[in-house]
């Protein structure tokens, strides 16, 4: 490490080994110069949370689910005064008085989020400009949290050396595999679609086209793919080189499930080879998948993606006879052309929604002309989604895999 960073290390051990030896409530805090912080609170030497201004919702609910994937962190529900900088900490007290946590999870979830934070405090290292130590009685607005009961007793306390020092090997770790510029936080977006699927096989495609999806961080990637982040970073560093893929900054948000790798082990198993005919390719028990688009090229370029997920398709290119063929098929989900002679999109997807069998149906209007007259015009005609042409091959399967799964969602009784 540089030598500046090295002093900077040295600086957060002393703030440290000074939290660990008062006896007390105290926190260390830091800070870089564009107000990106990071707070570790100790109680009586014991290390008992963490938090930072990056990704702290994402954090909090991802490790939970992680480690509880029964628990609804929504159902909790604070009062505005009780929303402070002690929030998660309060959420996971909350679910370990309801036995909804169990002490065992507990402390496998503060100390996952603990050696997170300080991981992300290391990457940040040279922006750093501000290294405190807060004591309760100061008279400081950054020392007022201390008085908080909640850190008076904590029913987790851990060893603030020893998870230091693993932190600290953690980021070496990544540093010598030669990852220092990339963030564990961003979100993995394909980039060149036609690109990676010529280097991949049909199945990898598959799977990267519903994982990376630009919501997922690589650290949800790994829960979801069962793998260590700095090994599932290693796997997409090639195509990420290539341009094939890139990482983008992401939102603060609860986007996080861990159910996507059921999906898709279910979608890829289904692949097959392709077939061309237009009309039902696959049984009739598997999601239909309607495309209403007078070209022939998209709707073969639809076909054969719904084929590769072992799904049902019809393609109609007449928009005339659409209402007739969707009556009487029931489709799951319909790709709807927005520009088409006799009738447009809109015309057609108002038509569709009046309909009751097809009220809450996924309807996703396909147009050359993303204007925001467009999509305005879209949700009033009842429209879900809007996507641009040309096809893109990932938005689609991202698409499918959204709004399908494994049991028909219109009845075809």
């Amino acid at each position: 490490m540089e030598q500046s960073n090295q002093f900077r290390i040295k600086e957060i051990k002393k703030k440290f080994d000074l939290a660990i030896s008062y006896q007390g409530s105290s926190k260390v805090y830091l800070k870089t110069q564009n107000n990106e912080y990071w707070n570790f609170y100790f109680q009586a030497g014991h290390l008992i949370w963490a938090t930072s201004s990056k990704h702290r919702v994402r954090r909090l609910y991802r490790t939970i689910q992680k480690n509880c994937p029964t628990v609804d962190c929504h159902e909790i529900k604070l009062r505005e005064k009780e929303v402070s900088e002690l929030w998660g900490y309060l959420v996971v007290y909350i679910l370990y008085k309801r036995k909804q946590v169990t002490l065992e999870k507990l402390e496998t979830i503060i100390q996952e989020i603990v050696e997170e934070v300080l991981f992300d405090l290391w990457q940040a290292l040279p922006r750093v400009k501000v290294i405190e130590h807060f004591v309760e009685g100061m008279k400081s607005p950054m020392a007022s949290v201390l008085k908080s009961a909640l850190l008076k007793q904590p029913t987790v306390k851990l060893d603030a050396s020893e998870v230091y020092n693993q932190s600290i090997k953690e980021w070496e770790s990544w540093l010598k595999a030669g990852l220092n510029a990339y963030s564990p936080n961003l979100a993995l977006v394909i980039k060149d679609a036609d690109s990676l699927e010529e280097v991949t096989s049909s199945s990898t495609f598959l799977k990267l086209s519903i994982l990376v999806d630009g919501n997922k961080t690589l650290r949800e990637l790994a829960i979801v793919t069962k793998k260590d982040t700095l090994a599932l970073l290693h796997s997409f560093l090639g195509h990420i080189e290539q341009h094939y893929l890139e990482l983008i900054e992401v939102q603060d948000a609860y986007i996080f499930t861990n159910t996507t790798d059921s999906l898709v082990a279910k979608f890829s198993s289904s692949s097959g080879s392709e077939n061309k005919n237009l009309s039902r390719v696959i049984p009739n028990e598997q999601p239909l998948i309607v495309c209403i688009d007078d070209s022939s090229i998209v709707c073969d370029q639809i076909c054969r993606m719904v084929n590769n997920l072992g799904f049902s398709f019809i393609g109609i290119q007449e928009s005339i006879q659409a209402l007739g063929i969707l009556l009487e098929n029931k489709p799951d989900l319909i790709f709807l052309d927005l520009v088409m002679p006799i009738t447009n999109g809109h015309e057609l997807c108002s038509q569709i929604r009046r309909i009751p069998l097809f009220k809450d149906i996924p309807i996703i209007i396909l147009t050359s002309n993303d204007r925001v007259v467009d999509r305005v015009r879209s949700k009033m005609a009842g429209a879900t989604e809007l996507i641009s042409k040309p096809i893109d091959k990932a938005k689609i399967f991202s698409l499918i895999y959204k709004y399908c799964d494994s049991k028909p969602l219109v009845s075809k009784v």
